[in-house]
């Protein structure tokens, strides 16, 4: 069985309209370290170098009031626990910040984004998705799959809600930040949801298409899985027998990962990307096993049936979706990010600003990595600065905003 199931999965990726793939000259803006936004706290990395996640965390809690919960997400063929972490700042002074995460990621991963976020007067909510950190898994091991692609939305939902209640009688506005997959999301969500609660969305290198082509393929093997998802990928209400839950090609188990820094392809940080690495292995806390749907963050490669959801949702939030949304969205481009496709990150801020408002701003960082938030310091702090001054900018908090030009 298992010989028939990779040539099936061959003829599934290589049944596909022939597609030119290159990275094109960008559109958006560049940023720059001398334009960088000023009055904004950041820790340099030396502040969690050679610790491990718990004394990471340690710290971001001492800064905040800690809830920890879960609830039930929407099940299809088994029950979901959707782990999630709500962070109240005693010194609030600019609104909350919901986190729509990245594929592999969570809690665990986000801990010094959290701690600056909340350093800079926001209060953070965090969840994770199903299928990852320590939320529920979808298989009996640690492969990288989703039942439906908008689950992740559903869950998404009942999450702000759950947010909205916490933050009854405070007066500061809501914030969503969104990195990688958790772009495709947070677009999917404000698009179907015309009635959400943010005043502005910041979307950090988001998943507006995967981009197998953008890496290494001596083969031609991804040429092959790129085209599927460019002209044939699209959303089967059900999973297919043996082929839906098999690892992508070169994809492995998360213990079978090799742990390099040279060609991670995420991060010049080579130090953030070890306690990256220690993060995503870390175990749920015994004091929080309650709320926890898996004993550990671990999380393997993708399968066919979360690249193929991944392909057909995102090509509905570009194509379809991205007009519907009305809030100022910042959308953050690395240069150096062969992990997601940059033309349709381009092509979601063109559609979304077709209307008559121009609400889309396009930049990009030309030496950043996919992986923004555990980039180096220079790197990584000039993005926050330029998303807290997006957020800050979209409720008149500054005086020197800049505005996005129509293209």
């Amino acid at each position: 069985m298992g010989r028939a199931c990779e040539i099936a999965i061959s003829l599934v990726l290589a049944a596909c309209a022939t597609a030119v793939w290159c990275q094109s000259p960008s559109s958006f803006r560049i940023l720059s370290a001398p334009d960088a936004p000023t009055g904004y706290t950041f820790a340099s990395l030396s502040r969690i170098a050679g610790k491990d996640t718990a004394e990471i965390s340690a710290a971001t809690e001492a800064i905040a009031d800690l809830v920890v919960g879960s609830f039930d997400g929407v099940v299809l063929s088994r029950a979901v626990k959707i782990h999630y972490r709500m962070y109240r700042n005693p010194q609030e002074s600019r609104g909350g910040i919901v986190i729509s995460s990245g594929r592999t990621e969570g809690v665990a991963l986000y801990q010094e984004l959290i701690f600056d976020l909340l350093a800079n007067g926001y209060s953070v909510y965090i969840h994770d998705h199903r299928g990852q950190g320590f939320s529920s898994r979808l298989l009996d091991d640690d492969r990288g799959y989703v039942d439906q692609f908008d689950n992740y939305v559903s869950d998404l939902t009942s999450f702000v809600a759950l947010v909205q209640r916490a933050r009854v009688g405070l007066p500061g506005r809501l914030y969503l930040l969104a990195h990688s997959m958790g772009g495709a999301i947070a677009s999917l969500y404000l698009e179907s949801h015309p009635d959400h609660p943010f005043a502005a969305a910041a979307l950090v290198t988001p998943m507006m298409r995967p981009w197998a082509a953008g890496g290494s393929d001596s083969d031609g093997t991804l040429k092959h899985v790129q085209k599927y998802c460019d002209n044939q990928a699209f959303e089967l209400p059900f999973a297919v027998p043996w082929i839906s839950d098999r690892l992508l090609p070169g994809e492995k188990l998360f213990d079978a990962i090799e742990q390099k820094f040279d060609g991670n392809g995420i991060t010049s940080s080579e130090e953030r990307l070890r306690i990256n690495w220690r993060a995503r292995a870390s175990a749920c806390p015994s004091t929080m096993s309650a709320h926890c749907g898996n004993p550990t963050a671990k999380v393997g490669g993708a399968t066919v049936r979360w690249f193929n959801q991944a392909c057909s949702a995102s090509e509905r939030t570009v194509e379809k979706g991205a007009a519907k949304i009305k809030i100022p969205t910042l959308v953050l481009q690395g240069g150096a990010d062969f992990i997601v496709s940059p033309m349709a990150q381009e092509r979601f801020c063109s559609n979304m600003n077709s209307a008559d408002s121009v609400l889309c701003d396009g930049v990009r960082i030309s030496d950043a990595s996919h992986a923004v938030f555990i980039e180096s310091d220079p790197i990584r702090q000039l993005a926050l600065r330029n998303v807290f001054n997006h957020f800050d900018c979209s409720v008149g908090a500054r005086n020197d905003c800049r505005r996005p030009a129509r293209p």
